[in-house]
C-alpha cells in the first residue's frame, strides 16, 4: 500500500469536517475575554502603588543590621570627607553609596552642612536607594 492512499484519507476527513464543527473548535480554543487596557493600568498603578508602601513605610522602624551598619559607615565617610576606598572584602562597590549620597550633598548644597548632618544621614536616607531599587524589580 502507498503513502499517498493514507494520505488522501486524511486529506478527505479533513475536507469532510462541516463549518459549524470548525466553527466550535475554533471558538472552543479561543483566551477568554482580554481585560481593557484602562483595567490593566490600573492594575498595574495598584500593585506598583502597594508595593510602594511595602518598601517605603516607615523605612527606620527596625536598627541597622551588620550589613547595612558596615555601609552605613562608608556613606558617613563618603558624604563627610568626600573620599571612598573601594575594599573587596566589603564585596559592594560604589554604586549604592554614591547613589545613596546623592540626597546629603543637595541638602549641604541648599541647607548647608547641618541640615545635611540633621536630615541626609539617617536610616531613611541610607534605605531609600534599596528600596527604590527593590519597586523597580516589581
Amino acid at each position: 500500500m502507498g503513502t499517498s492512499s493514507t494520505k488522501s484519507k486524511g486529506n478527505k476527513a479533513l475536507r469532510n469536517v462541516g463549518s459549524e464543527s470548525q466553527a466550535a473548535v475554533v471558538s472552543s480554543s479561543a483566551p477568554a475575554e482580554f481585560i481593557s487596557f484602562r483595567v490593566w493600568i490600573i492594575c498595574v498603578i495598584a500593585i506598583l502603588l502597594i508595593a510602594a508602601f511595602l518598601r517605603m513605610y516607615d523605612l527606620p522602624l527596625v536598627p541597622f543590621h551588620h550589613d547595612e551598619g558596615v555601609n552605613g559607615n562608608f556613606l558617613v565617610r563618603l558624604v563627610r570627607e568626600n573620599q571612598y576606598k573601594y575594599d573587596p572584602e566589603n564585596y559592594h562597590g560604589p554604586t549604592i553609596y554614591y547613589l545613596t549620597a546623592v540626597i546629603p550633598w543637595i541638602l549641604k548644597t541648599l541647607f548647608g552642612v547641618a541640615a545635611s548632618e540633621t536630615y541626609g544621614l539617617n536610616t531613611t536616607t541610607a534605605r531609600m536607594v534599596p528600596a527604590v531599587f527593590g519597586l523597580g524589580t516589581v
